[in-house]
């Protein structure tokens, strides 16, 4: 018996963190959604359970408790949130990929310099930031760890995007 995949999405809506949720869904992970703002990720919730009505998600409450049960963790949060959540998160994040997502050109989401920062914060974590400026279908992805680099690719092109893998985390020029 094959055991899935289960991923935690946190954060505000975003035409790319949908696309992603939506691929996962109809993968066949095991989606948890949750955020501080239940309204945010109820949305998300409803969305994919209009659109793939067998697939498996759950809204869950507490950040924390999400991660816990996550194989990845995706972040599509702002910038003055992630200092809290990733504090909230630490002990749970443990060799998971977490995933730093940015698809707004406004910079209102995650250039690399925050997820080389959040590697800092993590350092038993594969941290990958994946960047899309809103204008193409290219997603920039760069992390330390290549099978959780080739991960998100592959979830990325499943979305639709084209993945242009960078150069490792630690040293790609900040954004």
């Amino acid at each position: 018996m094959t055991v899935k995949k289960t991923v935690v999405i946190i954060g505000v809506n975003g035409k790319t963190r949908t696309a992603l949720a939506n691929e996962l869904a109809k993968a066949g992970y095991r989606l948890l959604v949750a955020g501080s703002d239940p309204t945010q990720y109820s949305r998300l919730y409803r969305y994919i359970k209009t659109n793939i009505p067998d697939a498996e998600i759950e809204e869950v409450a507490c950040e924390k408790e999400a991660c816990w049960e996550a194989d990845m963790i995706v972040l599509a949060i702002s910038r003055n949130a992630f200092p809290e959540l990733v504090e909230k998160v630490k002990e749970v994040s443990t060799q998971k990929t977490v995933l730093c997502l940015s698809d707004d050109k406004t910079g209102n989401y995650f250039p690399f310099s925050e997820a080389q920062e959040i590697q800092q914060l993590l350092p038993f974590s594969k941290v990958v930031a994946a960047f899309n400026n809103g204008l193409s279908p290219e997603m920039l992805i760069a992390g330390d760890d290549k099978e959780s680099v080739q991960q998100v690719a592959a979830i990325v092109e499943a979305a639709g995007y084209e993945p242009i893998v960078a150069e490792c985390l630690s040293t790609i020029k900040t954004l």
